[in-house]
């Protein structure tokens, strides 16, 4: 036979052996698979399906393949391998492919990865596997961080068919997809979710003043948007009532406000902080006894010359309280602590109080009184209708005549006296005529209203008014030869 015949003949016999040893390799494994069973595949562009029969054999499971399913794969091995092992290579196969093996009971099925997010798997494990590919789903509870922020930093890192999704009630993150990926997404939301330092300090100050410590800080760094490396901004507040620094931030951001801080509270060379305090309201000098006895302890006058020594008051531990009169106001020296201490009190003395006005009237009133008693009477037995003359005006005021002539014409009375007056009598042409007048008076003179002053005075304060007036006399001496004058 020619050479070339001989190898046209070994080519189909060569393709008809490895068939036939395919045949017999796959074989057993349809059967049960028995105790210690070794698996060593060899699968190069065959039928997916082939070695979908030859895991169904090795596990004993019962497979369902979707129509769907169909590719020519690759699978070789050059070792054995044991059942359980087979099966993972499977699903490693399948995921290479785009299919996805579903379990469901003891039955797998078969179908494109596109649809596993709508198929029930290995739901709710108590661990994931790092190495299998099964399809798995976990939920993961998160507690430093929030859920819905960590969706967009973990869903590049995840295949599209997979499933990402927060649930921010309970802050907690839904994981679908293959074991071995949702162990390494496990794995790197354990690492983000780490309780940050970022605590919060209290830096108790001892000389300086929280407040200005403060203002400096910000104005050495007024933008501080965002620290480095993306860590959150230093927070920096002052407690005015404790004379505190709260600081909120990175522990190596406050490391270094802290040091900042402490060469900020260091002591002056003077003892202390000087501050000059206008009052609005209250009186300099009685604030500042006020505040000697709010420190407590004895004072003792400072050695200012003149006047100032009088109003100047230093109390133990470098306080020194100095009163100016012309200004209302004080000028304080002390430490931080104490300086605050005392800001707070003049604020609570130094406030607006009620004001009342006191009016006055001075009305000179003289001692000068009157009082007036007569009888006026005549009578007349001329028979004649004529007035006749009588007592004029014997008490002052209208005299008996006038009051006869008013009596018979009432138009010739032009005044009424003053006081009562009663009359009685008879005027006719015959017979006897009378008359009578009873008089009586009593008064007193006029005041005269001489100043009304008026005051207006703090409540519960004394109050004086003086009405005087102060006229100034010239006078001289000179000296002459008989002695001064």
């Amino acid at each position: 036979m020619p050479r070339n015949s001989a190898r046209r003949l070994a080519s189909p016999l060569s393709l008809g052996l490895a068939a036939l040893l395919t045949a017999v390799a796959i074989s057993p494994l349809v059967a049960q698979p028995a105790s210690g069973q070794r698996i060593t595949p060899n699968f190069k562009d065959a039928e997916i399906t082939q070695v979908i029969e030859a895991v169904a054999a090795a596990t004993g499971r019962s497979i369902i393949v979707d129509p769907r399913v169909r590719a020519q794969v690759t699978m070789l091995s050059s070792t054995a391998m044991t059942p359980d092992a087979f099966y993972e290579a499977f699903l490693a196969l399948l995921q290479v492919y785009g299919f996805v093996a579903v379990p469901s009971g003891n039955v797998l099925k078969i179908i494109p990865d596109a649809n596993s997010r709508t198929m029930p798997g290995n739901d709710l494990p108590d661990s994931v596997s790092d190495t299998s590919d099964e399809l798995v789903t976990q939920v993961v509870a998160v507690t430093n961080v929030s859920a819905a922020q960590l969706v967009a930093i973990l869903r590049p890192l995840m295949p599209q068919n997979a499933h990402l999704a927060a649930y921010p009630a309970s802050n907690t993150l839904i994981l679908a997809d293959r074991a071995n990926n949702v162990n390494r997404m496990v794995r790197i939301i354990r690492r983000i979710d780490q309780a940050s330092d970022a605590d919060v300090e209290v830096v108790a100050m001892q000389n300086a003043s929280a407040s200005e410590v403060v203002r400096t800080m910000t104005a050495l760094n007024p933008a501080q948007a965002q620290a480095e490396g993306g860590m959150a901004p230093l927070r920096v507040v002052a407690d005015e009532r404790s004379n505190s620094i709260l600081l909120a931030g990175d522990k190596t951001q406050r490391l270094r406000a802290r040091t900042l801080i402490a060469y900020l509270d260091t002591p002056l060379a003077t003892g202390g902080d000087t501050r000059v305090r206008y009052l609005r309201y209250a009186d300099a000098e009685k604030i500042a006894a006020k505040l000697k006895e709010q420190l407590g302890g004895a004072a003792t006058v400072a050695g200012a010359p003149g006047a100032a020594a009088a109003n100047t008051t230093t109390i133990g531990g470098g306080t020194t309280i100095w009163a100016e009169p012309e200004t209302n106001a004080l000028v304080i020296t002390a430490p931080a602590k104490t300086m605050n201490s005392l800001m707070a009190v003049i604020d609570k003395l130094d406030i607006r109080r009620a004001q009342v006005i006191v009016e006055a009237i001075i009305v000179e009133v003289s001692a000068d009184k009157s009082a007036e008693l007569g009888v006026n009477w005549l009578v007349d037995g001329s028979k004649s209708d004529e007035a006749v003359g009588g007592f004029i005006e014997p008490i002052g005021g209208t005299s008996i005549v006038d009051l006869a002539r008013a009596a018979r014409d009432p138009a010739t009375l032009t005044t009424i006296p003053r006081g009562t007056t009663v009359g009685v009598g008879r005027l006719a042409s015959n017979g006897v005529n009378f008359a009578a007048v009873l008089r009586a008076l009593r008064g007193d003179s006029t005041t005269n209203i001489i100043a009304t002053p008026s005051i207006v005075t703090m409540d519960n304060q004394e109050a004086e008014i003086k009405v005087a007036q102060e006229v100034p006399f010239v006078t001289g001496q000179y000296t002459n030869s008989g002695g001064n004058v």
